[in-house]
């Protein structure tokens, strides 16, 4: 008998033109430079969930998706209008004052381009009408802050307004693997359980609500769970999840968590309603 083909390689995947260039000086340039413009947006406590980076004959467009923190719309509900959009003021170019800025603008000088253009886009917009959603979510599930996220409130705060936008498609599921790792890495190992707990109630809960187009979701930590000295897997799947089949939506991603039990492999499966 042949071997079996996994469905995932054979399946339709979206062309991403992101860095794309037959130079490799330039994608190496470009790499680093967006690596540059994410620790950036770090330390001001803004979330960079996309961003992509095309070359176009001498001109490059920078597409970026902010998300704003808790800490950071707190700061910018103080300050008035005003003074955030004025273009005479000096707030605007906060980031010029940034450690980082002298890289990246010799980065910019490397690529050698005449024209950039950049393009924010902010995904806090589509929150507005769902403070219902967040307060009943933070209601139902405040009683897990203590064991997982200790002295993380605010963090607990963007995880749920982040799993909402992941519910409705805003959020890729590359970036959001990349937040449920963070919650695990500084887990103790006693808290491994009550963590699938929470993951499993959490994520049943994000698939009955009435704008969410997630249909089924698998979760999948492989490594020393509750610190034994054997490695072992965990899997943690509900609602519907057709792999067998070419033509449904279902999104992959993978990432590592490095804590003092060891190394940890996170994957996670996503089926979409199209």
């Amino acid at each position: 008998m042949g071997q079996k083909s996994n469905v995932l390689t054979l399946r339709k995947s979206e062309v991403n033109l992101n860095l794309y260039r037959n130079n490799s000086l330039e994608f190496l340039y470009g790499y680093t430079f967006l690596k540059l413009i994410e620790k950036m947006f770090s330390n001001h406590k803004i979330f960079l969930t996309k961003f992509i980076l095309n070359f176009v004959e001498n001109k490059i467009f920078i597409n970026f998706v902010l998300f704003f923190n808790v800490v950071k719309t707190l700061k910018m509900k103080k300050k008035s209008t005003r003074l955030m959009f004025n273009n005479t003021s000096p707030r605007v170019l906060f980031f010029l004052k940034n450690k980082f800025c002298s890289l990246i603008l010799k980065q910019l000088q490397i690529l050698n381009k005449n024209l950039i253009v950049f393009c924010f886009t902010s995904i806090n917009f589509f929150l507005k009408k769902k403070n219902d959603l967040i307060i009943k979510l933070f209601r139902n599930f405040k009683r897990y802050v203590n064991a997982l996220f200790p002295r993380r409130f605010r963090f607990f705060l963007d995880f749920v307004k982040l799993s909402l936008l992941f519910s409705i498609g805003k959020i890729n599921s590359s970036f959001y693997i990349k937040v449920l790792t963070e919650i695990f890495r500084i887990l103790q190992k006693k808290r491994h359980a009550r963590f699938f707990q929470f993951i499993k109630k959490f994520f049943i809960y994000l698939i009955q609500i009435k704008d969410s187009n997630l249909k089924g979701f698998k979760l999948s930590i492989s490594g020393n769970l509750k610190g034994k000295r054997r490695g072992s897997k965990k899997c943690i799947t509900f609602g519907q999840f057709p792999l067998q089949s070419f033509n449904k939506k279902i999104e992959f991603a993978k990432s590592h968590a490095f804590t003092i039990y060891g190394t940890f492999g996170l994957k996670i499966w996503v089926y979409r309603s199209k």
